[in-house]
């Protein structure tokens, strides 16, 4: 008990009325108690049972000096006083008890009990509230001691992992300590960590802006089926969208969420990962319009990369190719359009490339079947029209063959381009077919008899040339009858009958025929009179056999010939040097492919040296959060420390200057005893007692009465050993000590006095 401390006091038990006083003096084996009212009273040290001593600060203190503060406060926070109240009732109160002191003290009379239920919850978390046996009474240990401390202290990844893991049962508290490991090493967590962070409700620091690394490399399964399930979730009003204007989730941008345009970047680095991964599968899932084009185009990079994992990529770019061609309210026609050329023409140059370079692989294979299979069919049209057949018919030779594959379609299409007229070989066939048709009629009539060709004139071969075209169309064996009804007399029938089973049994075998009997072409004078009877006959008979036969090109002359010989040496110069030019472009690639493998290699030793030197940066971070951490509580205990040294070398002091000046109070009383006895006015003892009361005023000493002198009975500066009484005479004066001038004043030796004479 100390001067300040308020006690209690009870009238018949507990249930009676209850009086509060103050102390204002405490002494060795009595205190003095002034009640309500001014009555002052001394008790007997230790205090009766019947008297309640209330420590200054404490609650009981508080409800009794400031209820309404004290009300304010537990409505707004009740567990820091519930968990003072439990110290002062002994350290061990079940929360039926709490209930009941709280009411008595005015503070939780309205709460019911699952107010008091969720309360309980809450004073458990509290770092120095236990259990004294599983839901038995509250329990206050005398340090605080966190369960969870070492679940505070890990790593973030480890926290995540340990949070992301499910659990059937829990230990109370253990959630909300791996929550706070993770938001306190938020700094090393990847994106795809502080997805499923957000996901798994840790409270994080708002996305940062300079977020640009998307690959989920270093996050486990169950982490990044965290980050898809956030993701599957924010994404769902776009995968169920009926128009363009179809807004995204407000959970976007959030508390720490990703903003909207991190999605696509997020579903880009899932679905691209080279290794086998069920969240990259799942993920592949939930793209729908532009966000499915830019999936799929990162996916046909991985495949121009020749980065390892190709089924995996398969398996994904399989689910994503009809969400990314198909109609979609989320992609305009035109950007569909756009994108299906652009993923057609890339397709097909990794099959040219890889047929021209290399073995193409097999998901390689697979993938540009799949895209060929996918895209419309007038793109496709276009796309094949663009490259040379020759190079694309012998490229998918690699692919499989599958009923309704690519590779049968874009042969389709193939078949389809190479019969249209406008063919690049067809304007040349029908000169080829004319001068093969009419070599085999020369052979036939150098063999009937003709003129030689030493003595006919240079014009006559000019002549004779159609005529010998001319003459031709009789030959096929569907021309009609009547066509050759004309010339079945005569020797016409014996010379058109060769000719016509010579183009129809071996067309190609009689052209050297032609070449070898031309030149002995000079027969005998018979034959050659026979010849120019036979002419007017062919001239004759000719054009009636015109309109009936199929039109012919006429035959090129040798001039013709020789100019086309010089196009198409030109063509196949600068065929040559294309080829040439080709091949070069071919060599600088490979050369530039070599350098962009040293460059990619230079890229990721770079890359884990920051990796490395980034562990290290957030391991010295983590060390110097530790530390500073460390200092921080040390430095609040230091000042804690001093606080208390502080309030106890004042209360020393205070209680070492009470004791000296009652020291000095007892030899007062004593001079003040000598003086009074003393006869004479001018006796020393009278003039000493004056100037050393009037020193020890200086130091706040002051007496209490003179001797002989009358007053009023103050039980605590007087003390009668007759008893007490209402008016009194001070035999020897006392001495009380004001500090600092206050009128607070304690007694350090009361005034001796006895019972007034009435």
């Amino acid at each position: 008990m100390e001067s300040g401390y308020l006690v209690m006091r009870r009238q018949d038990g507990n249930r009676g009325e209850k009086y509060v006083g103050t102390v204002r003096l405490v002494e060795d084996d009595s205190a003095v108690v002034e009640w309500l009212g001014g009555l002052r009273e001394r008790i007997p040290l230790p205090a009766p049972s019947d008297i309640t001593v209330i420590p200054v600060g404490s609650v009981r203190y508080r409800a009794l000096r400031d209820s309404q503060r004290l009300e304010k406060e537990f409505s707004k926070s009740p567990v820091p006083v519930l968990v003072a109240l439990l110290e002062e009732m002994g350290g061990e109160a079940t929360v039926r008890q709490l209930h009941d002191e709280t009411r008595s003290l005015g503070l939780a009379g309205e709460h019911n009990s699952t107010w008091w239920g969720r309360t309980r919850q809450r004073l458990l978390q509290h770092p120095r509230v236990t259990e004294s046996r599983p839901n038995g009474p509250l329990k206050l240990i005398d340090e605080p001691v966190d369960p969870f401390e070492k679940e505070r202290s890990l790593p973030a990844r480890e926290a995540l992992e340990f949070l992301a893991t499910p659990a059937t049962k829990r230990e109370r508290g253990l959630e909300q300590a791996l929550r706070e490991a993770v938001c306190t090493g938020q700094s090393e967590l990847t994106t795809y960590e502080r997805v499923a962070a957000h996901a798994l409700k840790a409270t994080l620091r708002p996305w940062p802006t300079e977020m640009g690394e998307y690959t989920p490399q270093g996050a486990s399964q169950r982490v990044l089926a965290m980050a898809v399930e956030f993701l599957a979730d924010v994404t769902k009003g776009q995968r169920h969208a009926q128009s363009a204007t179809a807004q995204p989730s407000p959970k976007l941008g959030k508390a720490g969420a990703p903003p909207v345009a991190a999605v696509t970047p997020l579903l880009v680095g899932l679905v691209t990962t080279p290794e086998g991964s069920a969240a990259a599968d799942q993920a592949a899932k939930l793209p729908r319009g532009l966000m499915a084009q830019a999936c799929v185009m990162a996916v046909m990079a991985r495949f121009e990369a020749e980065e390892a994992g190709g089924d995996h990529l398969l398996g994904r770019g399989a689910v994503l190719l009809p969400s990314a061609i198909t109609e979609s309210p989320l992609a305009p026609a035109a950007r569909r359009e756009a994108f299906a050329e652009e993923l057609l023409a890339r397709a097909l140059g990794l099959l040219l490339r890889s047929a021209g370079q290399r073995l193409p692989s097999d998901p390689e294979c697979q993938w540009v079947d799949l895209v060929l299979a996918a895209v419309p069919e007038h793109t496709l049209r276009r796309g094949i029209a663009a490259h040379s057949a020759e190079d694309l018919a012998a490229a998918l030779e690699a692919l499989a063959d599958r009923p309704d594959g690519g590779r049968e379609r874009a042969t389709l299409v193939l078949e389809s381009l190479a019969g249209r007229p406008d063919d690049a070989e067809q304007p040349e066939s029908p000169a080829g077919s004319a001068s093969d048709s009419a070599k085999p009629s020369d052979s036939v009539s150098a063999d009937s008899g003709s003129a030689s060709a030493g003595e006919a004139s240079p014009e006559e071969p000019k002549t004779q040339e159609p005529q010998a075209e001319l003459s031709m169309p009789a030959a096929p064996a569907d021309v009609d009858a009547q066509t050759q009804e004309p010339e079945a007399d005569g020797d016409a029938t014996d010379s058109a009958g060769p000719a016509a089973e010579g183009p129809e049994e071996e067309p190609k075998a009689q052209e050297p025929q032609t070449e070898l009997v031309t030149p002995a072409a000079p027969a005998a004078p018979a034959e050659a009179a026979e010849a120019p009877a036979q002419e007017p006959e062919k001239a004759t008979d000719t054009p009636a056999d015109i309109p009936e036969a199929p039109p012919h090109a006429p035959e090129p002359t040798h001039e013709e010939r020789s100019r086309h010989d010089v196009a198409l040496s030109r063509e196949r110069a600068v065929a040559h040097a294309l080829r040439s030019e080709r091949d070069q472009l071919k060599r600088d690639l490979a050369a530039s492919e070599r350098r962009y493998e040293r460059a990619d290699e230079e890229f990721a030793e770079l890359r884990t040296r920051l990796e490395a030197v980034t562990a290290e940066l957030a391991a010295a971070t983590r060390r110097q959060e530790a530390l500073t951490l460390q200092a921080q509580r040390r430095e609040q205990e230091l000042r804690q420390a001093r606080q208390a040294g502080r309030a106890a070398s004042q209360a020393q002091l205070r209680q070492a200057r009470i004791d000296g000046l009652r020291v000095l109070a007892t030899v007062l009383s004593e001079v003040a005893d000598q003086a009074a006895h003393a006869a004479d006015e001018s006796d020393p003892s009278r003039a000493l007692y004056r100037r050393v009361l009037t020193q020890a005023a200086t130091a706040g000493l002051v007496d209490i009465g003179t001797s002989g002198e009358e007053t009023e009975f103050d039980p605590s500066r007087h003390q009668a050993p007759t008893g007490p009484a209402e008016r009194v005479v001070v035999e020897r004066p006392g001495f009380a000590w004001r500090a600092g001038g206050s009128q607070e004043e304690v007694v350090l030796l009361p005034a001796l006095v006895r019972r007034a004479e009435p």
